[in-house]
């Protein structure tokens, strides 16, 4: 009788290593996966960062376009204000907004622009013309 309590009881740890095992196994599937649904996260969103920065400097070359455009008068009836000096030199405010997307990221800027116009020398030489302020909108 006692050999056959012995020879049970090997069985059964027999057995006891074969689901510890199983577990272990399990256990560390998990965990990779996590680790690989981590990893995809991740490069989401470095992926979504970069379309960000891209569509940043798409903004910014469609407003230095219309900031060209307005230096080259093709673009009139924006202004928002005008200061004019006592010799017939106009500074004239425009508020220039330009928008781009890259890959379904959206960048939005808006930047002031002064265009100096009227005779040389001008009383108007405290205003800088070009760019005055920058802003990213979206």
């Amino acid at each position: 009788m006692e050999n056959l309590y012995k020879t049970t009881k090997h069985i059964l740890e027999k057995g006891m290593i074969l689901v510890v095992t199983m577990l272990f196994i399990l256990v560390i599937s998990f965990l990779a996966l996590s680790l690989l649904n981590t990893s995809l996260l991740e490069t989401k969103m470095s992926g979504y960062s970069k379309d960000k920065v891209l569509a940043f400097y798409k903004a910014e070359k469609n407003l230095e376009h219309l900031e060209q455009e307005i230096i080259d008068g093709k673009i009139t009836g924006i202004e928002i204000d005008k200061i004019t000096s006592g010799d017939g030199c106009h500074a004239t405010f425009y508020r220039v907004t330009a928008s781009a997307e890259y890959n379904g990221a959206q960048s939005e800027l808006q930047s002031t622009f002064v265009k100096i116009t009227g005779t040389n020398p001008c009383d108007l030489k405290k205003i800088t013309p070009g760019r005055q302020s920058f802003l990213i909108v979206h």
